[in-house]
């Protein structure tokens, strides 16, 4: 029997893929399976994982010279304008990327029923959108001095500018660049901050008000990831200062000093007016992410655990993540110093001490053995009882009024779902 060497080399290809096939399908339910098996909590984690990542696509900043965009500048606008305001004009277009799109759009003329139309209804929002944040003064100096005040003329001056930059999806003769502008990326134009002492000069008060040094070597500079707010910073250095006379040490947000009653010991201040906390080994924040950490977890009840969670699925990147230690020195150093400037307290304590002493000691000091200053002397119809200045007092008028009591849970709990029977039913 002679077999067709080609016809057989096809056929065992088709039953290895099929093969293969059942191989891959096998494979990927005793998966399912798996995890079928495991806590909700994790099936929902896992299920997370599985969902692509959508990042949006970006473009450069606009590629143009000092001396070509200060003629830009000069050559439009009265040369009494500020630096704020050309600022605030450059920013106003590349923030608004799809306006600008839509725009030049309908400056052209593709198909027959179309009309050109050069100062749309587009940027005629964005000009009256301008002007109605600038005063009359400021608007003045978007014109040259033989131009009349008119928005149609501030709007073409807004078109020039953009086609300068090359902002429009446009050429000035009407020929399309092949894509739509993209949103503008603005980390080339990042500022370069660094952290250092929120004081020019010594403030221990048996010192006199010296000048600070810089005392860590170039070389020996540490650098930290940043926070702020929801934009992440790499690579800050972080200097700290030095009083040549007492050698106070000064960082961003503490004081380090000597204990005038023994040498031996270091003691460290918590600056109440700090503007960047340090919350981990190599991660400082600022005030409005450590204010989100203590009033997510009072206004929703939330765990670190959970703020931490919420956080990294909302703003955090494969890069940048936080723990649930971060989120609890956030949280810690953020009431300590609330609680202290409200009381006009310096809050200080020996160095370097864990943070569960921290808490503890901060509750000696500042907790005001459990009474809460806002509610001295305090009694309305809302309260629960009226104002009494000593627990130990057992007077009580049984025939007062009634008054309202409120009780709100937080937590919003769903119907009882089973997902083992939702994957189930989905396959």
């Amino acid at each position: 029997m002679v077999v067709n060497s080609e016809y057989a080399c096809n056929w065992l290809g088709q039953f290895f893929f099929v093969e293969i096939l059942i191989c891959s399908f096998e494979i990927i339910w005793v998966f399912v399976l798996s995890i079928i098996q495991l806590p909700f909590m994790v099936q929902l984690l896992l299920w997370m994982a599985l969902i692509p990542s959508v990042y949006a696509s970006q473009r450069d900043f606009p590629n143009i010279s000092f001396r070509s965009f200060s003629l830009l500048i000069s050559s439009t606008f009265h040369s009494d304008i500020s630096l704020a305001t050309v600022l605030l004009l450059l920013f106003s277009l590349t923030e608004n990327s799809d306006l600008l799109n839509l725009h030049s759009r309908q400056q052209q003329q593709v198909y027959f029923s179309e009309k050109v139309t050069k100062y749309t209804g587009w940027m005629s929002a964005l000009v009256n959108a301008l002007c109605n944040q600038l005063d009359e003064e400021t608007i003045a100096h978007l014109f040259l001095e033989s131009e009349p005040i008119e928005y149609e003329i501030l709007g073409n001056k807004l078109d020039f500018m953009s086609q300068k930059l090359k902002l429009l999806p446009y050429t000035k003769s009407g020929q399309y660049k092949s894509k739509r502008i993209q949103p503008i990326s603005h980390d080339q134009i990042k500022p370069i901050l660094l952290l250092c002492p929120s004081t020019f000069m010594c403030t221990t008060a048996t010192c006199n008000p010296r000048s600070l040094i810089q005392c860590t070597r170039d070389r020996d500079i540490a650098h930290t990831k940043l926070i702020i707010g929801t934009t992440v910073y790499d690579k800050v250095p972080v200097l700290t200062g030095k009083c040549p006379l007492c050698d106070t040490r000064y960082s961003a947000d503490r004081e380090r000093f000597l204990d005038p009653n023994d040498n031996t010991i270091w003691k460290r201040l918590y600056t109440n007016n700090a503007r960047y906390l340090k919350v981990g080994q190599n991660l400082w924040v600022d005030r409005s992410f450590s204010k989100a950490v203590m009033n997510g977890m009072f206004s929703f009840h939330a765990s670190s655990q959970a703020y931490t969670q919420f956080w990294n699925n909302s703003y955090g990147s494969p890069s940048t993540t936080i723990t649930s230690r971060h989120v609890w020195q956030a949280f810690t150093q953020e009431s300590i110093r609330t609680i202290a400037a409200e009381s006009s307290h310096s809050f200080e304590l020996i160095d370097n001490l864990p943070i569960s002493e921290v808490t503890e000691k901060a509750y000696d000091i500042l907790g005001n053995k459990g009474s809460i200053n806002a509610a001295i002397h305090h009694s309305c119809s809302e309260c629960t009882h009226a104002y009494k200045q000593s627990l130990e007092d057992n007077d009580m008028n049984i025939d007062a009024e009634d008054v309202t009591m409120v009780v709100l849970d937080g937590i919003v709990m769903g119907p009882t779902v089973s997902f083992n029977y939702f994957i189930l039913f989905y396959f």
